[in-house]
């Protein structure tokens, strides 16, 4: 895939427009595969298994500044968009994660729709609430989160 470098000034529009060009997919087999299949059925990957619906993070790379992509499931509650930083049920916090913790603004795609957003991860209170009714639609988490030592983090996606 021919990568181009896109300057700061260029507007928003055309960063849009070329995110797929340039954006470097998550480094393991199961995250190139899965994007691939997304963006080639725009999101109506019929071979995916796992908790839906799925969305496309980009994220900037905290030391190399390039975008990264990595599919991601979200979870829509109250008019308003959460991803699950689960990775997979490992016990280390996926690298998207460390990457919006350095820069709030990301990308998403939902199907085909592209949009800028910022990230703001959930704290305390809130978060409980908002795991709490994650669970009870996909009670997988709590299972996966019962036998780890690190708290997934759950993240806000405001569309901007």
């Amino acid at each position: 895939m021919r990568r181009q470098h896109i300057e700061e000034d260029d507007s928003n529009e055309v960063l849009i427009n070329s995110l797929d060009d340039i954006a470097i997919d998550g480094s393991s087999t199961f995250v190139v595969n899965h994007v691939s299949r997304y963006l080639l059925t725009n999101g109506e990957d019929a071979e995916w298994d796992g908790p839906q619906p799925v969305l496309i993070l980009y994220t900037k790379g905290r030391k190399s500044g390039e975008f990264r992509r990595n599919p991601v499931l979200y979870f829509d509650y109250f008019d308003r968009r959460y991803i699950i930083a689960s990775n997979g049920g490992l016990n280390c916090h996926p690298d998207w994660y460390f990457n919006l913790r350095t820069e709030s603004q990301v990308f998403v795609r939902v199907m085909s729709e592209i949009y800028e957003a910022s990230a703001r991860e959930l704290q305390s209170v809130h978060r409980d609430r908002i795991w709490n009714a994650l669970v009870s639609i996909y009670p997988i988490f709590l299972q996966l989160q019962e036998n780890l030592e690190r708290r997934f983090p759950i993240i806000e996606i405001i569309q901007t």
